[in-house]
């Protein structure tokens, strides 16, 4: 039992009734009760999304359930509305400080070893390199930028590489299933990461797309 997110993209004239299409979008790749196959048994809005600020009043925008009183974000929209681009600058503006206060901390503590290296996650947080970036955290996300930042070290000084991976994966969730029905997710599609910003990019400003909390 496992919760993941879903980007589902319907086409324009979905938003007036969005929670009958998505669950005919979602319909075929439902858990069968007698098999087992399938991707999910329920779900629910949970977006992530940034609202362009001149349409924090658009009747359409699906308010965000994580941040209720926040109008700048959403779970979902037509796609003119959501601010794709302003998400990736956040990212990229996020990334340069986690790889300021990684650089800063490197330079006053031994070498951390990665997880991997290490006979538990206890073992691994006690290191004084990543018990400091874990001590600077702001909110949970910016604690998983920061520990990835540590399980990152064999980037090195590619400060570049670091800040293009922040932005790539500024949108990223598990799965997306796309405006004409197929599902697409992490585990089953190579170079998953890649494909799902070229694709919402792509798509007509009237496209609706939402963010989904599944449960499977």
């Amino acid at each position: 039992m496992s919760h993941f997110g879903v980007y589902v993209c319907l086409s324009s004239g979905s938003e007036a009734d969005w929670r009958t299409a998505v669950g005919g979008a979602l319909a075929p790749y439902r858990i069968d009760d007698e098999t087992g196959l399938g991707e999910w048994d329920y779900w629910n809005s949970s977006g992530q999304f940034l609202v362009r600020p001149e349409y924090v009043d658009d009747p359409l925008i699906v308010p965000s359930s994580q941040w209720p009183a926040d109008p700048l974000r959403c779970d979902g929209g037509p796609k003119k509305v959501l601010d794709l681009a302003g998400m990736r600058t956040a990212a990229r503006d996020r990334a340069y400080q986690v790889w300021a206060a990684w650089r800063e901390a490197v330079s006053r503590h031994p070498p951390a070893r990665s997880i991997e290296e290490c006979e538990s996650r206890a073992e691994y947080e006690a290191q004084p390199l990543v018990a400091e970036i874990t001590a600077r955290r702001d909110d949970e996300d910016d604690v998983l930028a920061l520990l990835r930042a540590t399980e990152l070290a064999y980037l090195g000084d590619d400060e570049q590489r670091f800040i293009d991976m922040a932005v790539q994966e500024a949108l990223l969730t598990y799965a997306l299933v796309t405006v004409d029905g197929q599902w697409f997710d992490v585990e089953q599609t190579p170079d998953f990461t890649a494909l799902l910003w070229p694709y919402l990019d792509g798509l007509p400003d009237d496209t609706f797309i939402i963010e989904l909390d599944c449960h499977s």
